[in-house]
């Protein structure tokens, strides 16, 4: 039997009907079938996933891994464990693999300073949109146009894990993915930082091309954004030289109303616990009054509510830690990087054993 030259790790959970349009793109690569195979990686999915992957007939090899509920760091890592092939291929579980995804991400891997190549993935907009949807689509539609005027070498904050492929060597001396990163954002973000210390280059190719078919409601996103919050102050505990590249430590840097609009906010958020789930309804009922309207009022409010959330989730983070919020953001940011947060090495065991 042939080695596979790639193997596409895709993590997944209670999302069988859109794992299996990911197989079915597959179908239809460039490349022989035979280059490359297929590793989902249930995490703790209900609505059988699992089964459906393995009844899944294909001219590739498919292979499914139960895990318990453990996070996106984590399935990743189970999948790279599991990879035969040279490349390892990161799909999130909502991608639909254009025809030539296979062949460009190994003819991009074929220049030796090659680090990783970030493929991408635009968003499939359909006329009966909810507007969450249109918002996501504009909003990623600029970062791909920003991605491609800098094609030849990305920095860590440019690389997203729903497109992403590298060579397993280069991820198992890492130590893979640091799997602290156990809630959503910034273990893309940490890992590439890691990686690039070694060599290489990260490249982004709009021929390594995946369509995303993004179905989260206001409610996920919002959540999504106060998790951000959480892990960048994680990524800045491991990493203190990122945080001046992160909105946590440009806090100094916005103008003086938005800084005392988010400094209320999260002092409010102290006395009441629910102000998210509050935010997050008056958004709500604005999103319901302006569907007749344009987009660009509606578009604000995201705006604002994600960045609130944002700050709710590293203020809740760092009150944890016993750090004291304004100290960090407003007033004394080299204390922070030099002594009261500088954390300890992730502590990873490696991945290849």
């Amino acid at each position: 039997m042939t080695t596979p030259r790639l193997s596409i790790v895709v993590p997944t959970l209670n999302r069988r009907d859109s794992v299996l349009r990911l197989l079915r793109a597959l179908h239809s690569q460039s490349a022989p079938s035979s280059t490359f195979e297929a590793i989902v990686v249930v995490d703790g999915s209900t609505d059988g996933t699992l089964e459906a992957v393995r009844d899944h007939v294909a001219p590739f090899t498919v292979h499914a891994i139960a895990l318990p509920r453990s996070g996106r760091a984590r399935a990743r890592n189970e999948g790279v464990r599991a990879a035969a092939g040279e490349v390892v291929l990161f799909l999130d579980d909502d991608m639909e693999p254009a025809p030539g995804l296979v062949a460009e991400h190994l003819r991009r891997h074929d220049a030796p300073d090659v680090l990783g190549v970030v493929g991408a993935v635009p968003l499939v907009v359909p006329p009966d949109a909810p507007p969450i949807v249109r918002y996501r689509a504009a909003a990623f539609g600029r970062k791909l146009d920003r991605l491609a005027t800098r094609r030849d070498e990305l920095a860590f904050g440019d690389v997203y894990s729903g497109n992403l492929s590298v060579r397993r060597n280069r991820l198992l001396e890492a130590g893979g993915y640091d799997e602290q990163f156990d809630a959503y954002g910034h273990e893309d973000y940490e890992l590439a930082l890691r990686l690039g210390r070694d060599g290489g280059r990260f490249v982004y190719s709009a021929e390594g091309l995946a369509n995303q078919y993004y179905d989260k409601s206001l409610r996920g996103l919002a959540a999504d954004a106060q998790s951000e919050g959480r892990t960048a102050v994680l990524f800045c505990r491991k990493h203190p030289e990122v945080l001046a590249s992160l909105p946590l430590g440009r806090f100094r840097n916005r103008s003086r109303r938005s800084r005392i609009r988010i400094a209320a906010i999260v002092l409010l958020d102290r006395l009441r616990p629910d102000l998210p789930a509050r935010l997050v309804a008056s958004v709500e009922r604005f999103e319901r009054a302006a569907l007749r309207t344009d987009d660009l009022a509606l578009f604000a409010r995201y705006d604002r509510l994600f960045d609130a959330l944002y700050w709710i989730g590293a203020e809740r983070t760092l009150r944890e830690l016993g750090v004291p919020w304004w100290r960090v953001t407003v007033r004394d940011v080299p204390h922070w990087l030099g002594a009261s947060l500088a954390g300890s090495a992730s502590g990873m065991e490696g991945l290849d054993r």
